[in-house]
């Protein structure tokens, strides 16, 4: 890679990424200060030839691969694969060489590649929709990309939109710290460490490095304050645990809730007693109950409480679920249609009751020779008498 040349400004830099322009194909009126590349040892002359010898080896040996599977579609694909360089590895400030005399690793500046940054955009939620995916995203690649100032700003324009821009970048620029730690209010600390425009941070200095630090802390700061919506406590209240939901799964929401529609954060100990009250009074009817049945309640921690619950959603095997899933079932088909269970268990009964008679077995008496027809303890109605009545009769 060519040594890229630095250019001093003639006149002030003109912000970056205007919003009148696709930032993705958006070329900076001013390159960033990346330094030039470090020359390489040079290799002794002695071993000139030798290391020339080895290289036309190795290059004969690959035109020419041995064996009998060296010209197999396997070999050459691998052969190819291996020579062909690693897109997915999007890391803008990659170290090279040796230490310098101040020790540190020297840097070469690789830009993010377009299709990173649209991988980025569509795999995730938007931000004010959910922002715990871009800020999770974000986390990562502060850490492991160690991103530019530019590199920051393109992030913004594409993963954002304005008013989300702008909204982390005024929550950031309240969270500049001072000398003593703490954020401060003088604008002059505060645009040094969190400028609006292209500053000249060298990377490959200590103080650039350090800047750029404090930076990408301070960005990452606004960006979790601009995640917190107004406090909105129906919203935590209304996250309910699902019949079949795990109760981490379920606790899990419950945090979010709280960091997203309120100021506290859930983890600190002062927040526990309101994040445990809404776990037990929010959970499922059986693990609430016995969650609300254990003992020493307000002094319990979160954790204890999710081992409880945990134990009470693993107490059914799968084949009782099963077994109260059909008895279930069928109280509701008894419920829908009563009149044909009722006939039903009419129909048994009567057939129960005709097989345990015999063949010459009277249904009234019980007893045998004779039939209901013709039993004798039946009573019969008795004949009424006929009267004749005349016109002399009283």
């Amino acid at each position: 890679m060519r040594p890229t040349r630095q250019r001093t400004p003639s006149a002030p830099s003109a912000p970056v990424l205007p919003d009148s322009q696709d930032p993705l194909t958006l070329e900076p009126t001013l390159p960033p200060p990346y330094p030039h590349l470090i020359p390489q040892d040079p290799v002794p002359q002695g071993g000139a030839s030798v290391e020339g010898n080895r290289e036309a080896e190795a290059a004969e040996s690959e035109s020419n691969p041995g064996g009998p599977a060296g010209r197999t579609r396997g070999r050459v694909l691998r052969d190819q694969a291996s020579r062909l360089p690693d897109s997915t590895v999007a890391l803008p400030l990659r170290e090279i060489g040796s230490l310098d005399d101040t020790g540190l690793s020297r840097l070469m500046y690789w830009p993010f590649s377009t299709s990173d940054l649209y991988n980025w955009k569509s795999q995730n939620a938007r931000f004010s929709d959910n922002p715990k995916d871009l800020t999770s995203l974000l986390d990562s690649v502060m850490f492991t990309h160690q991103p530019t100032w530019d590199d920051c700003q393109q992030l913004l324009r594409i993963l954002f939109t304005t008013e989300e821009r702008e909204r982390i970048q005024v929550e950031a620029r309240k969270l500049v710290p001072g000398d003593d730690g703490q954020p401060t209010a003088n604008p002059d600390l505060i645009n040094a460490a969190f400028p609006l425009t292209r500053p000249r941070w060298d990377y490959n200095m200590a103080e650039g490095r350090g800047r750029l630090l404090i930076y990408r802390q301070t960005l990452m700061a606004g960006l979790q304050a601009a995640a917190r919506k107004p406090t909105n406590l129906a919203k935590v209240y209304s996250v309910l645990q699902g019949k079949t939901e795990s109760p981490a799964v379920y606790l899990e929401r419950l945090m979010d809730a709280f960091r997203q529609y309120t100021p506290m954060d859930p983890e600190a100990p002062e927040n526990q007693a309101a994040v445990v009250m809404s776990f037990v009074n929010q959970a499922a009817s059986d693990i609430r109950r016995k969650l609300q049945k254990s003992e020493g309640l307000e002094g319990k921690q979160i954790q204890d409480l999710l081992q409880m619950a945990q134990r009470v959603y693993n107490r059914d095997t799968p084949e009782e679920k099963q077994f109260k899933a059909t008895k279930e079932m069928t109280k509701v088909l008894v419920a829908a249609f009563p009149q044909a269970g009722n006939g039903q268990s009419r129909k048994q009964t009567k057939q129960g009751s005709r097989q345990g008679l015999e063949k010459d077995q009277c249904a009234y008496c019980k007893e045998r020779g004779h039939w209901i027809k013709d039993c004798p303890k039946k009573r019969r109605p008795a004949n009424p008498t006929s009267v004749l009545v005349t016109q002399d009769s009283d």
